[in-house]
């Protein structure tokens, strides 16, 4: 009986070392991914982008909405500005 316990143990941290190694590599695994996704979305070096804003409705004094607008005037980083109007008239 002493060996086949002694067989267990030693199938168990057989196991457990493997458990570990896989868990260690899937990390590193999704920590790589988020940095090519980080890398690629420009995030992470600021490059440039295109800003959208959507006005929607009546279109009438919005304070809000003319903080945004100057918000991406201001901001350097900003190539372009996509306006999309979404309101009832001509």
């Amino acid at each position: 009986m002493p060996t086949i316990d002694a067989d267990l143990l030693v199938d168990r941290r057989r196991l457990k070392r493997q458990l570990s190694f896989w868990r260690v590599a899937t990390i590193i695994a999704a920590l790589g991914i988020i940095a090519v996704a980080v890398g690629r979305s420009g995030a992470l070096f600021g490059e440039s982008h295109v800003a959208r804003l959507t006005v929607s409705g009546i279109i009438v004094d919005d304070p809000e909405r003319n903080r945004a607008l100057e918000e991406v005037a201001r901001n350097s980083r900003a190539r372009a500005l996509v306006l999309r109007i979404d309101s009832p008239g001509g």
